[in-house]
Order: structure tokens, then sequence, then C-alpha cells
């Protein structure tokens, strides 16, 4: 300090350089803070949704995803429920048609047990992948994709083909999604799907097919004409009857 008591100038460059730095070392601890925070709610928020974060795209190891029994009502129940009715009508039908004409009785049994035939129904689950739609030049839809598998023990299973065809879809999954698909086994070791249940969602994604009115028509019509060739039948064993 001079005489005259003011600060020299070199000094005061030096306070305000100083000042300078620590006030740029507090934004940066302030900065590393708030970063900081972020990070930890970000975390806390991965965990509240039950997964883990994880910035690698290298693909992890999936454990085994035990088989989840869908919240909402099983798709093929409606079909189940219409099928054995169908085929207890068909049964009760051949029944009464005994006492009245007895060769009509033998087709209505027959397709009365076809009706009520045990169905091979499989139920897989696993984790889709490569997820394609295509279409066909008749207008239809038909959705592929490959199921990768995993027992109990974590242990990765042969994937599985899963296709399933129909007029339009409804629903919707993507790759990775865990999926339960309802179906039967089809050629060379693939899966038929009739419906697939995302388990990420909880939505259920099927085909769209003929309405239950053309279904029960087109039955309809099938009993209507085997009764029909039956009665032909019946009619040219009568006619070689009467004449001998």
């Amino acid at each position: 300090m001079n005489p005259f008591g003011r600060s020299n100038p070199q000094q005061q460059s030096r306070q305000r350089q100083q000042a300078w730095w620590e006030g740029k070392k507090k934004a940066k601890r302030r900065r590393f803070r708030v970063e900081e925070e972020q990070r930890q709610e970000a975390a806390s928020e991965t965990r509240g949704r039950g997964t883990a974060a994880s910035t690698s795209t290298v693909a992890q190891p999936q454990r085994a995803i035990p088989p989840a029994k869908p919240v909402s009502t099983q798709p093929g129940r409606v079909r189940r429920i219409g099928r054995v009715f169908l085929g207890g009508l068909l049964l009760a039908a051949a029944a009464v048609m005994v006492l009245a004409f007895w060769p009509a009785a033998i087709p209505l049994f027959l397709l009365g047990l076809w009706v009520l035939r045990p169905q091979r129904r499989v139920v897989e689950t696993g984790v889709a992948s490569s997820v394609d739609l295509r279409y066909s030049s008749d207008g239809g839809q038909a959705l592929a994709f490959r199921m990768q598998r995993w027992n109990r023990r974590g242990e990765r299973l042969s994937p599985v083909a899963v296709v399933m065809e129909g007029k339009e879809l409804r629903g919707q999954i993507r790759d990775g999604d865990r999926v339960e698909v309802s179906g039967k086994r089809g050629k060379w070791g693939s899966l038929d799907a009739r419906s697939v249940l995302c388990l990420d969602t909880g939505q259920i994604v099927d085909m769209k097919r003929p309405g239950v009115v053309a279904s029960v028509a087109g039955v309809l019509m099938f009993i209507i004409s085997i009764g029909l060739f039956v009665l032909v039948l019946a009619g040219i064993f009568s006619a070689i009857g009467n004449a001998f």
C-alpha cells in the first residue's frame, strides 16, 4: 500500500483474478452437485420401474422368465365354450335322430366327436426378436418373429419361429418384449400362434378373423350338406331294397 492509502494496481489485479477463480470453482462445484442429484433421481426412478439402467449396447444375458398368468381373460376361452356347446348339441341331435332315422345319426355323431376332439394347445414364454409384419396378395396379414427362450436355470434354449396369420392385426409387439404365445405346433418346429400376450404391457395381440356369424353359418351349411347327403344315400338304399 502506498503512503496515500490507495492499493497498488498489481494487487488489485491479483484480487480480481483470485475472485474470478473462486467464482469459477463455486460454479463448478454447484454444477457437479446438480448433476449428481440428477443421476441419483434417475437411478431411483429406474429402480422403481424394476429395470436396470445400462448404457451398454452389448446384449446382456437374459434370465429365465417364469410363466405369468395374464390378468385378462384368455382369448381362447370363448371359443372353447362355443366348441363344447356345439359338440354337445350335435351329440344330442344324433341321439334324437337314432329314434327317428338312424342313418342320419351317424354323421351327426361323428361330427360331434370331431368338434369335441382334444386341442393340442401350446403355451410358450420368451422374448420376441426380429418382429416382421407381412402383407399377402389377398389382403391378409402375417406376423412373424423369433422367440428367444430360457429355462428356469437361466440357460438359453433354441429359438422358435412364431407365425400368426389372419385378416388384420390387432395390437403391437416390438423387439425385446416379453411375450406369451398361445397356439399349436406347426411344420418344421414352428409355432402357429392364435394369440400373443405382451407381458410388459399386458396387451393381447391377435388377428382379426371371420366373425362368429360367418363361422356358425359355415358350420350349419356343413351340417345341412351332410344331412342332404345322408338323405340321398338313404333314398338310394331304399330304392335298391324295393327293387329287390
